[in-house]
């Protein structure tokens, strides 16, 4: 061993392996996402046990994220909010957040799935766990519109289809009117607005 190239002279490689360069950094990328993979489950136990000591009275709760936590190594908490947050509305709750670290967590606007089914077995329609009616397929394609003002000017109804089916017919750049928004009509307009009578 040579002290001053700290290596093996019997130890001769022409290559080295990148991806062990990266080992202490996916070590460190796992134990940051286990830690907060384990304060989201500390989030998880005190709604439930929110739901069962009020029996369902309060659907909400507050929770402080820790700024340290101990025998842990230091950590991000704007990571830590940020992969909570992400988290939790995936799970569809209701989170707002309070600088630096204070979350409000709410499962209030769930509707449970017994009272989706009574209420499917009363009216004979189906609603989602937000109290959504859910349509069939075939209602939304009616909706479909090949024109896309319909988006343009908020029309919320209709769902714009793109049909790449069509016949294509190829036609030369000479012949190419433009036919955009600033056609020469629209601009004559803007300059007889503007111009002094």
């Amino acid at each position: 061993m040579n002290i001053f190239t700290l290596s093996d002279e019997n130890d001769l490689n022409d290559k080295i392996n990148l991806d062990d360069l990266f080992e202490k950094k996916r070590e460190i990328a796992e134990n940051k996402l286990q830690l907060y993979n384990k304060i989201l489950n500390r989030i998880h136990t005190k709604i439930k046990m929110t739901s069962r000591q009020n029996q369902g009275k309060e659907q909400f709760c507050w929770y402080l994220i820790p700024e340290m936590m101990i025998g842990v190594s230091r950590y991000s908490v704007e990571e830590c909010t940020g992969y909570i947050l992400r988290k939790l509305r995936e799970n569809d709750f209701q989170v707002r957040y309070t600088n630096p670290n204070l979350i409000f967590i709410s499962w209030k606007h769930w509707v449970p799935g017994y009272v989706r089914q009574e209420y499917k077995k009363q009216t004979g329609t189906v609603i989602d766990g937000f109290g959504n009616q859910v349509t069939d397929k075939n209602e939304n394609e009616s909706k479909i519109s090949s024109n896309p003002n319909n988006l343009i000017l908020n029309n919320s109804d209709s769902i714009i289809k793109i049909d790449k089916n069509k016949n294509k017919e190829y036609n030369s750049t000479k012949n190419y009117k433009p036919s955009g928004i600033y056609n020469n009509d629209l601009l004559q307009k803007i300059q007889d607005k503007f111009e002094p009578k």
